[in-house]
């Protein structure tokens, strides 16, 4: 999930986490691969990709679809693709795969991927 540009949407996701007992904080942060090592030291990193492509962990494609998919983000590799956990299987995302991707070009990564920062206190 987005925030949305007032972060109004984390800020429900957190008071519905409240209610259940739990304390959250979601942040909306540009995506950098640098920035979602970072990330890891401060909580969970749960990325938005659209579209879908995600790989099995031997190289094959997994899930290659029109449609958006969050995915928690376990790890980087050391060629920049991100090691993702989606519904309990672990895969990888290759953030070259999107077109018009530019890792050197902030404005091309947010067209693609968005991502919070969930920590719990």
């Amino acid at each position: 999930m987005a925030c949305g540009a007032d972060n109004s949407l984390c800020r429900e996701f957190e008071n519905y986490l409240t209610s259940k007992g739990v304390t959250a904080k979601l942040t909306n942060r540009r995506f950098k691969v640098n920035s979602i090592e970072e990330a890891f030291e401060n909580g969970q990193v749960i990325l938005m990709q659209n579209p879908t492509i995600l790989y099995d962990m031997n190289g094959n494609q997994y899930r290659s679809d029109k449609e958006g998919h969050a995915v928690v983000v376990t790890g980087v590799t050391s060629d920049g693709n991100l090691i993702v956990s989606s519904w309990g299987g672990q895969y990888i995302v290759k953030p070259s795969d999107y077109p018009g991707f530019n890792l050197f070009d902030w404005n091309t990564w947010d067209d693609f991927f968005n991502y919070e920062v969930v920590t719990y206190e």
